[in-house]
């Protein structure tokens, strides 16, 4: 009786998930119908075994399921579990485990088909996590022949049935685009290791995202709807502060956005796709990015610390013929003439009509599914292009970013599920918006998701951003290394007493800088890695204050993070591009929603790049044991000397750390770089390194010494005649340093020297 009652269960609750959640099915007859078979899927939430069992297509074949009983709810989970002669065990209990393997093995030999979730527990970040290594138990003593089938379940986390808080509240915007999907891979025979399943899942995850593929499964909702819906909430509350002494709250600033994008409308014409902005960080410049997306044009932020001939090659490959800019901007750049025409915002602005504020403040009343068919945003597509982010041109002519709705709304929803922010966080943003962390994080994370921003124009102004982040009580702040470290010797400890999450990118992080950071705030900093091709953020690691267990690592000093949500990362032979295995290091490729549509007009640049959906990110790294992203050097920042690879980075950090020692910088010292290596061709060796030196004291002959006693390979160690002071090392307007500068300079004092 008990049996049938189950089995009548199934279709009830089969149509009570397909009404409420309607999750997509992908390739379910890959299942094999009859013999031993053992499922791997990540664990994202509570129901991810009744999803499974319920959306299989073998509907004959019961499924059993692997489970710690902690997980099981005790009033319908142990009853279901009986039922489907499920096996449970305890963790943490050495025979309770082992009676489990056994229990499996037995199972597999008899022909069962059996589900384990190798994570070993519920995600708490809506990652996957490393499977473990135990799991390849299953297929030993008679089972090494059993099929393994790859199972990913997407779009639980966020859901009541999962670890996020925060995410499944009634005022989250992000429940909108919810959709569940139950995917099933290609069966996998004789695995070499759990690594091998980890990626499987994680691929087939990334691929059943694929807007090509899937074009009608939207995963996301495009940045402009999603906007829309997020400002229009009832919280009244201050949504934005820049350092101008604007205020706005979420609806002030979608009543602001509307008006705009009418001025705008009537200044360029239809045929101008491409709109050019040359603003900087504020209100004012998110308002303008909003205002032209939603007039259906494509915003592209030039970068204002580019020579005026770059800026020049930026527009005519991009066909700008007009920039939006500010007088009070071109007053500090007196120097700044382009051949496109200048639309000042100051005059555009005052001369609003009082008919284009009432029919703005009409649109924002409006309905939502009005107000988007009125604006044409309906007729946007993922692939849709929304922006061209120009790459920094550290190493040549910069190339213009393609980045599609879809890029910018996965890394979004990435960055939104990994720090989990709610609405009383506040975002510091003072990186530029040509920048493209600044454009995805500062622009459209604050629009589309339920917290905060606080804008300041310049990274530079430690005082201003550290008064800014106190007043406001901002509890993130995004930066580079280099203006962390003028943070620190600029700002009081009560300047950040209320920051929690300070996370560092766009150059390796300094083990001493985070201990710097840590023993003056307290707070502990974390690492991410990120590409304007990756639209942008890659990894991250996630702060103490931002867990919700001690189960998972969550942050390790040295990495760059684990990759996120719905990203697949691999290493491969530089040379042969054969995958290499856990811990080796190579080149890094990347795959997933983020990667960028390509170069904009160079189809060989972008060839070059991305083969099979691969985005090769010119990174060498290795992946450890937990997952965890080690970035060990760039191949364009490695050089080969006598048949050895020779990386640019750690030398730098090794001569960082003999000037600590020997030349500390005082707190009134500007935090600038003090040392940059590069290299130039040498007949003998291969290449020749060359270090530039600025402010400080310390000879070529010590800090040589000191490298020597520090066991650094020899042929790391450059010659003290290959040492050379200049006034500055050249920054980019990022802060990083600008490689193609150092570089050239190299070349020219060494073909002077010739």
């Amino acid at each position: 009786m008990q049996r049938l009652l189950f089995s009548l269960m199934k279709p009830i609750v089969r149509g009570f998930l397909t009404a409420v959640y309607r999750p997509r099915v992908i390739d379910a007859e890959k299942m094999p119908k009859k013999g031993g078979l053992l499922l791997v899927a990540n664990h994202a939430s509570f129901l991810d075994p009744v999803l499974i069992y319920c959306y299989q297509k073998c509907f004959r074949r019961n499924i059993r399921f692997v489970a710690d009983q902690a997980y099981v709810p005790k009033w319908f989970g142990t009853w279901a579990a009986k039922m489907t002669n499920s096996i449970l065990f305890e963790h943490g209990n050495p025979r309770s485990v082992v009676k489990m393997i056994r229990t499996a093995q037995e199972g597999l030999r008899n022909g069962d088909a059996i589900c384990i979730f190798p994570e070993g527990t519920i995600s708490r970040t809506g990652q996957i996590r490393m499977f473990e290594p135990g799991v390849l138990a299953l297929l030993k003593k008679g089972n090494e022949d059993v099929p393994v089938q790859p199972v990913f379940l997407g779009g639980l986390w966020g859901t009541k049935f999962s670890y996020a808080k925060r995410l499944y509240n009634k005022k989250t915007p992000y429940k909108l685009f919810k959709r569940l999907t139950i995917a099933f891979g290609d069966v996998i025979r004789h695995p070499r290791d759990a690594y091998q399943l980890y990626r499987a899942v994680v691929e087939l995850g990334v691929d059943s995202m694929d807007s090509k593929r899937f074009p009608r499964d939207r995963q996301y909702m495009i940045p402009p709807r999603q906007m829309i819906r997020n400002l229009r909430g009832k919280n009244t509350e201050i949504k934005m502060v820049d350092s101008t002494g604007m205020r706005l709250s979420a609806r002030q600033v979608l009543l602001r956005i509307l008006v705009a994008r009418r001025v705008f409308h009537k200044l360029w014409p239809a045929d101008e796709k491409n709109v050019g902005l040359l603003l900087p960080t504020s209100i004012g410049a998110v308002i303008a990015n909003a205002a032209f997306s939603l007039d259906l044009k494509t915003p592209i932020n030039l970068n204002y610390t580019m020579s005026n001939e770059t800026l020049d090659y930026c527009c005519e490959l991009t066909g700008v013929k007009r920039v939006l800019t500010s007088k009070k901007f071109l007053d500090k750049f007196p120097n700044m003439k382009l051949k496109a025409d200048w639309v000042l915002a100051e005059d555009a602005l005052k001369q609003v009509p009082l008919s284009a504020k009432l029919l703005g403040l009409f649109d924002s009343l409006l309905p939502t599914c009005i107000l988007e068919r009125k604006l044409g945003i309906t007729r946007y597509k993922p692939n849709d292009l929304m922006t061209i982010i120009f790459t920094s041109g550290s190493t040549g002519r910069p190339k213009g970013t393609m980045l599609s709705f879809d890029n910018i709304a996965a890394n979004v929803h990435q960055f939104y599920e990994l720090f989990n922010p709610g609405p009383n966080d506040r975002l510091m943003a003072p990186l530029p918006f040509f920048h493209s962390f600044g454009y995805t994080t500062s622009v459209w994370c604050p629009l589309t998701c339920p917290f905060g921003a606080v804008y300041h124009f310049s990274p530079l102004d430690a005082k201003i951003i550290g008064k800014m982040t106190r007043e406001e009580k901002a509890t993130v702040l995004v930066s580079t290394p280099t203006f962390f470290r003028n943070y620190i010797k600029r700002c009081p400890k009560e300047d950040f007493a209320e920051l929690d999450t300070p996370v560092a990118g766009a150059e390796k992080l300094p083990a001493e800088l985070a201990y710097a950071w840590k023993e003056k705030y307290g707070q502990t900093m974390v690492e991410g890695f990120g590409a304007t091709e990756l639209s942008p953020v890659l990894s991250a690691s996630i702060p103490k204050c931002r867990h919700q267990d001690t189960y998972h690592v969550y942050e390790k000093l040295g990495t760059v993070g684990p990759p996120l949500a719905g990203i697949a990362v691999r290493i491969t032979d530089p040379e042969k591009g054969e995958e290499l295995p856990l811990g080796t290091e190579g080149m890094m490729e990347v795959k997933g929603p983020t990667v960028m549509m390509g170069y904009y007009k160079a189809p060989e640049q972008t060839a070059s790049v991305i083969h099979d959906g691969w985005y090769t990110t010119g990174d060498v790294a290795k992946i450890d044991e937990d997952g965890f992203i080690v970035i060990t050097g760039r191949l364009s920042r490695i050089s080969k000397i006598g048949g050895e690879m020779v990386p640019h980075v750690y030398i730098e950090e090794e001569i960082d750390k003999v000037l600590q020692v020997l030349d500390p910088l005082s707190d009134d010292d500007d935090a600038t770089l003090r040392v940059a290596v590069t290299a130039v061709p040498d007949p003998r060796k291969g290449e020749r390194l060359v270090v530039f030196l600025s402010g400080t004291r310390v000879t070529p002959d010590e800090i040589c010494a000191k490298m020597t006693e520090a066991n650094i390979p020899q042929i790391w160690i450059p010659a003290a005649s290959d040492f050379h002071t200049i006034e500055t090392i050249p920054v980019l307007g990022s802060g990083k340093p600008s490689l193609k500068e150092i570089r050239d300079q190299a070349l020219s004092l060494y073909s002077a020297i010739a």
